[in-house]
């Protein structure tokens, strides 16, 4: 059998990580600007008397210059974009979440409000509830839209957002379910669905209201990895996720919407905080269909045959840069999608870009290697080397995509028994995901090392890392990686509850039936949290046995839990006794 030295011969050597890559760009460019002026002066000392050489140094030395600094004021922008792009989405007013939305009913058609052009409107738009300030701006897309037509058109008398909203209630179009919710309840037959959807009121009110829905999934999306908003955040995904479902459904359904050039960028946006949203509770890329209704929404004509309805692209549409028909229009949205929904699926070469076809390639190689690792019979090594390419190929600036092409490529190492190649892509994992640009990456890097821990027969470091990785999956108010190391802490307990010991007291001096007895609390929360966790159920029936089988002495008033009663230790940093036993 291979050695793990061996074995970690055959890996690559490990690239730097995405912030010293940027700073060693920064450093690079200053460093050739200065080589470039020592040279110039260097050979003008050496040819004081030659004027060619004069005339040329002259020359360089107002070429290099601006150039070094042209340099540093485009890294000086990027910085100062991503700092103030971070702030937005920290301090963007967000909507709380509420309680569970009822299900939505159709609203009944009421031949009295024929030719009332904003609840026909109304009738048009992919949603059938609301919230009230959402409402308000879609009222005053609608109510504006016709004033900013041509001059000479024929303007309805202008309404504010207020007004309108008075009289769709009192006419019964709308419904107030709760404090701030309404519902669509009563609607016109006429004018018809084809009249509606060429109106400019349509046009406006379908924008607003997808826009500002993109708004709050991708807010409430990064706030996912914000250990201050990450519970908030999820709460307000369980609360959501079948309205934001629902929507792309209902647009998938509306060929019209395609002609609307920006609504389909707003529609992946949701599309994409859907994703993360589902990542986080461990469901597939495409377990609810989003990327299948993506395909739809943003179709790809070289393959796809345009829906009945979908009519010619509008008037100065740009070309595709994929190629073929400028139906395409959105490359990134319709491939990203192809790749979710195919793990078999590769992009064509013939993309531009060509880093977004490089990006594309290494999603997609992500993408087949989780697939066949999932597989009855995986492959591992060629799992490996789909993701050591995919790895190499992400932008340095996706650090969360590295971070989980690292994890994925330790878990293959820890399959194939390539432990020190396993402990090489977390130790990197770990330094890309730390001081919070990757806090759920950081939690996941914690718990795989104290897989590893366990595995190379360190089991006081492995508990550590669970211990730390506990707490860090309860900040971020991650069910699934609460119940995973609630998992592993109750079965490394019940296996050996000396060892256990040290999780309820960093001493140790815990009774043997005491540290059972809350590792039973334990495994019930990680099946509470996770019904489908595999070992939990097991370990807490070993756990069970083990109790009744003890002395009678050591037995009386020990009962298996139900439920959690105390949580594991937590260490902190600078705690000596934890330090000691990770030793």
């Amino acid at each position: 059998m291979t050695s793990p030295r061996d074995a970690d011969s055959n890996v690559i050597a490990t690239p730097k990580s995405g912030v010293l890559q940027r700073m060693l760009g920064a450093m690079m460019v200053l460093g050739t600007g200065l080589i470039g002026e020592l040279g110039r002066i260097s050979i003008t000392d050496a040819f004081k008397e030659n004027v060619v050489v004069t005339l040329l140094s002259g020359v360089l030395g107002w070429v290099l210059m601006p150039l070094v600094v042209i340099a540093g004021l485009i890294l000086v922008f990027r910085a100062t974009t991503a700092m103030a792009a971070e702030h937005r989405e920290r301090d963007g007013e967000l909507p709380e979440p509420g309680a569970p939305w009822p299900e939505p009913i159709d609203p009944v058609e009421d031949a009295t409000l024929d030719g009332y052009r904003e609840a026909a409107v109304l009738r048009e738009l992919p949603a059938r509830d609301f919230e009230i300030g959402i409402l308000l701006e879609v009222l005053a897309a609608i109510g504006t839209a016709r004033a900013r037509l041509p001059a000479g058109s024929t303007l309805p008398e202008h309404r504010t957002a207020t007004e309108i909203s008075a009289e769709l209630v009192r006419r019964g179009v709308l419904e107030h379910l709760t404090a701030g919710r309404c519902r669509l309840a009563r609607v016109p037959v006429e004018p018809g669905t084809a009249a509606v959807r060429s109106l400019p009121e349509w046009r406006a009110g379908c924008n607003e209201l997808i826009r500002r829905r993109a708004e709050h999934a991708a807010g409430w999306a990064a706030a996912l990895d914000d250990p201050e908003r990450s519970a908030v955040a999820r709460r307000w995904f369980r609360t959501e996720e079948p309205r934001l479902r629902r929507l792309l459904e209902r647009c998938a359904d509306t060929p019209e919407l395609r002609r609307l050039r920006m609504t389909v960028p707003q529609l992946a946006v949701i599309a994409d905080a859907l994703d993360s949203w589902y990542a986080r509770i461990g469901r597939g890329e495409n377990d609810f269909g989003t990327a299948t209704v993506m395909i739809r929404i943003a179709p790809d004509p070289r393959r796809d045959p345009i829906p009945p309805g979908g009519g010619p692209p509008p008037p100065g549409s740009p070309p595709s840069p994929v190629g073929g028909s400028a139906r395409a229009g959105f490359p990134a949205i319709a491939e990203l999608a192809r790749i979710r929904a195919d793990p078999e699926y590769t992009p064509p070469s013939r993309i531009r870009p060509r880093p977004l076809l490089t990006n594309l390639r290494a999603r997609a190689g992500h993408r087949w290697a989780l697939a066949e690792l999932n597989s009855a019979a995986p492959e591992l090594d060629r799992i490996a080397t789909a993701l050591e390419a995919a790895w190499w190929r992400l932008p340095r600036e996706d650090v969360a995509g590295e971070v989980c092409a690292l994890l994925n490529l330790a878990l293959v190492h820890l399959c194939q028994g390539r432990l020190d190649a396993a402990r090489d892509r977390l130790e990197l994992a770990e330094t890309l995901a730390a001081d919070g640009r990757d806090p759920a990456g950081l939690a996941h890097v914690h718990e795989v090392l104290g897989i590893l821990d366990w595995a190379v027969g360190a089991p006081h470091r492995a508990l550590r890392s669970w211990q730390t990785a506990l707490g860090e999956w309860r900040v971020l108010d991650d069910r699934l990686g609460i119940a995973r190391c609630l998992q592993h802490l109750g079965s490394a307990a019940v296996q050996d509850p000396a060892l256990g010991a040290s999780l309820l007291d960093p001493a140790g001096d815990t009774q043997a039936a005491e540290v059972l007895r809350q590792a039973t609390g334990w495994l019930a929360h990680a099946r509470e949290l996770y019904p489908q966790a595999r070992f939990a159920q097991s370990y807490s029936e070993r756990a069970a046995r083990t109790l009744r089988a003890a002395p009678e002495g050591m037995r009386r008033g020990v009962r298996p839990l139900r439920r959690i009663d105390r949580w594991p230790f937590q260490p902190q940093d600078n705690d000596p006794a934890g330090e000691a036993a990770s030793g």
